[in-house]
């Protein structure tokens, strides 16, 4: 369904607000007067706490690193077309370049991605975290979040993968920057937007890059090698019970195909040539034809229509293999 991705400075009450979304998100969801033809089914937040990192994680590099992978795996484990997977602060949402890569994971998942910036100036981050350790709870030392705090590279609207970007203040502030001690004076959070974007906006699609072009690389390799292989074994079994002629012509063939339990004729133009036509020559011919066409994108190669052949009839496929193979192969005698 969608990706939300809450960041903002440390200590900022980036969580609080993510309570706020989970709450509204829960709420229509449970409501009968949502649209029931929405396939959101749960809400899933991941949290620094979810995935055990601590914060004494971000006054090491050496440690930050493996909690950033941790995180991006927790978050991409959690995506789904029936999920609104909520990403809370957690390592490395302070950097655009991962914020990117969660990005690119949601598209490659084709769900939505939202941005929520969760603003609060940096003495007070200071001084939220600094009550936190005043109080014995979890907190960065003072070195650390002066850090993060210089580290934080914000959203921006006019790149791809931060839009839709939505920028709410993590409370209200007085005039002279003083966070409001009421809870009536926070401003509320869009939920009304949020909630739209997160659940009828446009879904990034997949580039082609990622995009599946067969029915399983397993099977495409398998029926490659089979029909290559038994372009091979009918050549060499003519061979020897007729001969091959030297100045070339057409051969007729009888390939066996294993998709299909039997044999099938094949003619192929042989060329004029005075090399030996043995089992080395031919077999090593097979395997770079093999090597060549045995990765990549096959909507792109010679063997795409084949490719698109096998995913509807693997006999289609592999027959259609064995002409493009034996084809192939006469060129290269």
């Amino acid at each position: 369904m969608a990706l939300i991705i809450v960041s903002g400075l440390p200590s900022s009450g980036r969580s609080s607000r993510t309570v706020e979304l989970v709450a509204d998100f829960e709420r229509r969801i449970a409501s009968t007067s949502s649209a029931p033809s929405l396939p959101v089914s749960r809400i899933e937040v991941v949290s620094d706490a979810t995935v055990h990192n601590q914060k004494s994680c971000y006054s090491n590099q050496r440690l930050e690193k493996p909690a950033r992978a941790s995180y991006l795996s927790a978050v991409t484990r959690a995506l789904g077309k029936d999920c609104i997977t909520i990403a809370d602060g957690g390592a490395g949402l302070n950097i655009k370049g991962f914020r990117y890569q969660l990005w690119c994971a949601a598209r490659e998942e084709g769900v939505r991605c939202v941005s929520v910036q969760v603003h609060a100036p940096p003495e007070t981050c200071k001084e939220w975290n600094k009550r936190r350790r005043n109080r014995e709870e979890e907190a960065y030392d003072d070195d650390t979040i002066d850090e993060m705090l210089l580290r934080y590279e914000e959203p921006n609207e006019m790149v791809r993968w931060d839009q839709p970007l939505f920028i709410v203040p993590s409370v209200a502030f007085t005039s002279d920057g003083i966070p409001a001690k009421s809870e009536a004076q926070k401003e509320p959070l869009p939920l009304d937007e949020i909630w739209d974007a997160a659940t009828s906006g446009a879904a990034k699609k997949k580039p082609g890059v990622v995009l599946a072009q067969r029915s399983t690389a397993g099977s495409y390799l398998t029926i490659l090698e089979h029909a290559s292989q038994a372009v091979v074994s009918a050549m060499l079994s003519h061979q020897q019970s007729f001969g091959l002629p030297e100045s070339g012509g057409q051969v007729r063939l009888s390939v066996h195909l294993v998709s299909a339990g039997k044999e099938v004729p094949l003619t192929v133009n042989l060329p004029a040539t005075s090399k030996p036509v043995n089992l080395p020559t031919l077999q090593r011919l097979r395997r770079t034809f093999v090597r060549a066409h045995g990765t990549g994108n096959a909507s792109v190669n010679v063997l795409g229509d084949a490719a698109r052949a096998e995913v509807n009839s693997e006999e289609a496929g592999e027959l259609e293999i064995a002409k493009r193979f034996a084809s192939w192969l006469c060129e290269s005698l």
